[in-house]
């Protein structure tokens, strides 16, 4: 009687330790195959992924991009088709970093047959060529700064016939001169603030 329970006894035990032994191995066999896997494929199981950093954003259908990360610039790149009222920030945030707008690029607004009102942030220094062009309904543009240096060739060429600038008293006789010397609509006004 005693020798059958140490019997049972014995062979229960064998059981465990082969289970148990199986588990572990099992268990190794597995973590060597996700280690070969991952050096077949040049990575490292633990390997971070690198973030894809931005480089644009687009903000109540303005794009804006990245001009100089070093001078921390920015540009206005382009514009949603239906866009009305366009309003230009003086500054954006991308990849949590902010940035001076301080160019339109050209076209960036070119054909927006709804767009009727714009609004310059105060830190634009130069509008392209063709910015506006054909813009046929913009009725008003609003500058709000005082660093605008070029504006280029057919900036607002095409856009309403009595199409209205504001611009600061302290720059209007500049704007307006740089202004008149590209093609404008024949009616168009000039008003101070």
């Amino acid at each position: 009687m005693k020798q059958k329970n140490i019997a049972h006894f014995l062979i229960a035990l064998a059981l465990i330790v082969i289970f148990a032994s199986g588990l572990f191995f099992g268990q190794r066999v597995y973590a060597d195959e996700v280690d070969a896997s991952t050096e077949d494929t040049g990575t490292e199981a633990t390997t971070e992924q690198e973030v894809v950093k931005e480089k644009k954003v687009t903000i109540a259908g303005i794009t804006y991009e990245i001009l100089s990360k070093g001078q921390k610039t920015a540009v206005v790149k382009n514009s949603a088709k239906n866009i009305k009222v366009a309003t230009i920030s003086p500054t954006v945030k991308i990849n949590n970093e902010n940035y001076k707008v301080v160019i339109i690029m050209p076209k960036a607004f070119a054909n927006r047959k709804s767009l009727k009102k714009v609004v310059i942030g105060k830190n634009i220094k130069a509008i392209r060529i063709g910015a506006f062009k054909k813009d046929t309904k913009l009725k008003t543009v609003v500058f709000k700064g005082e660093n605008l240096i070029v504006v280029a060739r057919d900036a607002f060429k095409g856009t309403y016939k009595k199409v209205k600038f504001k611009i600061p008293r302290k720059v209007y006789k500049k704007y307006k001169k740089k202004l008149k010397e590209q093609e404008l609509p024949k009616k168009a006004k000039f008003v101070k603030y």
